[in-house]
């Protein structure tokens, strides 16, 4: 995601966060302590301040770590932001799919190949895209999307926590306390609401840059031009240009979308 979005010129660092591929689930997996495994990162590969940008359920340990180490986030960069949105008075708060989904169905990749195969569009609707852009989904990217599902046994693990920790309601930061520069970027019908979220955040962050797309859902289909373009023109902006075309890459959990 991360080479989508910036294009060339950027060196990435891409760590796994806790519990997906072949990082563990420590003790304590809190966003807090996820935020300061980051910090650690960063004095391990020496690199004093870097452009920290989050995708999904990222935002919550991004955002932690521009919080809790303010001097070594360049700038904040959140898409299609799992970040904090009010319930609406008088409606029900959202649950998320019961224990016996998230502990047994998302761990078996035979589960999700027969899925794959009998139901391909509930891998889409479980990945974020409205039924208005299945028929944009190329094919290329149908098979990313299932091929993203078929290692559920290496991402279930993290992606059971962020559902039980961050979804269908997010924590709330003191995201008013962002002191650099932060971009917002979502889509207005994304199934997960991050627009509706990127509406209330920029609320919270008058100074923030906010992205607002009319469709692309949450896997910001036909829009990596637009967002790759948008984002260095912010970086741009705050005096970040890209330096020499460094190689930089590791496994990620760029698949993830919950």
């Amino acid at each position: 995601m991360a080479s989508r979005s910036l294009g060339e010129g950027y060196r990435i660092i891409a760590p796994s966060r806790f519990g997906y591929l072949r990082s563990p689930m420590p003790v304590d997996a809190s966003h807090a302590a996820q935020a300061d495994r980051l910090a650690a990162l960063l004095d391990t590969v020496a690199v004093p301040r870097a452009v920290v940008l989050a995708v999904s359920a990222g935002a919550q340990p991004a955002t932690q770590l521009a919080l809790r180490h303010p001097e070594r986030v360049q700038a904040l960069v959140l898409v299609v932001p799992a970040l904090h949105l009010p319930v609406e008075p008088g409606v029900p708060p959202p649950s998320g799919p019961p224990g016996f989904v998230l502990d047994h169905v998302l761990a078996s990749d035979f589960i999700v190949w027969m899925l794959g195969r009998l139901a391909p569009n509930l891998l889409l609707r479980a990945a974020g895209v409205p039924y208005a852009l299945n028929a944009q989904v190329a094919p290329e990217l149908r098979k990313e999307i299932v091929d993203g599902f078929l290692s559920a046994s290496a991402r279930h693990v993290g992606l059971a926590h962020d559902i039980r920790t961050t979804t269908p309601t997010a924590p709330d930061l003191p995201i008013e306390q962002l002191s650099m520069p932060v971009m917002l970027t979502a889509t207005a019908d994304d199934p997960y609401r991050t627009g509706d979220v990127l509406r209330y955040s920029a609320g919270r962050l008058p100074t923030a840059t906010a992205l607002l797309l009319k469709t692309g859902g949450h896997l910001l289909i036909g829009q990596d031009e637009r967002i790759q373009r948008e984002i260095r023109r912010f970086l741009t902006a705050h005096g970040i240009a890209p330096g020499p075309a460094l190689a930089g890459k590791s496994t990620s959990d760029s698949q993830e979308r919950h």
